[in-house]
């Protein structure tokens, strides 16, 4: 089960707020964040080649007159640049707040009484069964994403997951939230090595 923690996505948060300000004091057609939290707006926006601009914006050039036509085009270039790394800002921010939100429940399921203050020691102090079980848990319900992918091939599988998944027939998926589907994404993607059906001799 997926556990996310108000605490641990507040630093995603808050880089997308700073980046959304700053890129609004700088840039006037940038889309907003919200567009990008629902899969059909994450598509729109993310699934366009990372120097395409909108047809909206497109259409905005043509009315421009010649002789301020380049400075506008740099304008919308730097907006499509300001996209682009709020798209990967956005699907880095979703999968580290997802691994450490899921370690957290974990640690915080061996703890039902309530968080110990002495982290360490209350996990030295468990007993080996639960420690292990514990420990096992960390690994179930995980994407293995492996350390070469990068940030941009993420998008890109997210974006490729949609189209798939809307080619199926599959009319939830616009309206899905896009963390939702960044996790469906990635579990299809990164399918970890399949767990022993028997438990280690070590903890029967």
């Amino acid at each position: 089960m997926v556990v996310l923690d108000s605490h641990v996505m507040t630093r995603f948060q808050w880089s997308i707020i700073t980046l959304v300000l700053l890129s609004s004091g700088c840039f006037a057609q940038v889309a907003p964040l919200s567009k990008i939290l629902t899969a059909d707006g994450f598509l729109d926006i993310c699934g366009r080649p990372d120097t395409s601009l909108s047809k909206e914006r497109l259409e905005t050039l043509k009315n421009v007159a010649p002789s301020q036509f380049m400075e506008k085009l740099k304008e919308a270039m730097a907006d499509r640049t300001t996209e682009v790394t709020m798209c990967l800002a956005y699907v880095a921010g979703i999968e580290h707040g997802w691994k450490e939100g899921h370690e957290h429940g974990v640690v915080a399921a061996e703890f039902p009484e309530g968080w110990p203050k002495d982290e360490q020691k209350s996990l030295a102090n468990l007993p080996l069964k639960q420690l292990q079980a514990g420990q096992a848990a960390m690994k179930v319900d995980v994407p293995c994403i492996p350390d070469y992918v990068t940030i941009g091939q993420e998008r890109d599988i997210v974006v490729k997951y949609i189209r798939e998944q809307e080619g199926k027939g599959n009319f939830l998926i616009p309206v899905a939230f896009t963390s939702r589907v960044v996790y469906l994404a990635f579990q299809q993607a990164f399918q970890c090595p399949a767990q022993p059906t028997k438990p280690p001799d070590a903890i029967k």
